[in-house]
């Protein structure tokens, strides 16, 4: 009787552990672990696109200006 109360209690153990398992495996797996981008996000690394723009052209135009003064 005894050994039969150790095996149930070993077989739901086991169970459970083998859930917990099953449960970080699918957590871990590559798929999972990338998602999308939402809107604000979005909108946020846009801005910063434009930003970067804008300073890239700023400095574009001030070379430009450096070498005409010079030119000159």
């Amino acid at each position: 009787m005894r050994m039969l109360i150790c095996g149930c209690r070993l077989q739901r153990l086991q169970a459970n552990k083998d859930a917990k398992q099953e449960a970080f495996d699918e957590k871990m797996k590559l798929s999972n672990q990338f998602r999308g981008i939402d809107q604000e996000e979005s909108v946020f690394l846009a801005d910063v696109q434009a930003q970067k723009q804008r300073e890239e052209r700023a400095k574009r135009n001030e070379e430009l200006e450096e070498l005409n003064r010079f030119r000159k």
